[in-house]
């Protein structure tokens, strides 16, 4: 049954570096994407990113996030 709302958007924040380093630092379970291209991810990335092109982020965070209440961490 319909109820007439618009489906529920995830939730967006903006974070810091700063931000991303307490949380890491604090061994928070996130899920990160590295957006950039591939030759900058080669060079260096934050341990534990998965790279993922902007084509295919839709498919790849729903095969690779466990669940939607892991935070969502995408960079480029």
């Amino acid at each position: 049954m319909a109820s007439g709302l618009p489906p529920l958007a995830p939730e967006i924040t903006f974070i810091t570096p700063e931000a991303l380093k307490t949380r890491l630092d604090a061994r928070e379970y996130l899920c990160l994407i590295d957006q950039r291209d591939f030759g900058a991810v080669a060079t260096a990335h934050i341990p534990g990113a998965q790279w993922c092109s902007q084509s295919l982020l839709e498919s790849q965070t729903t095969r690779e996030v466990p669940t939607k209440y892991v935070p969502l961490v995408l960079y480029w």
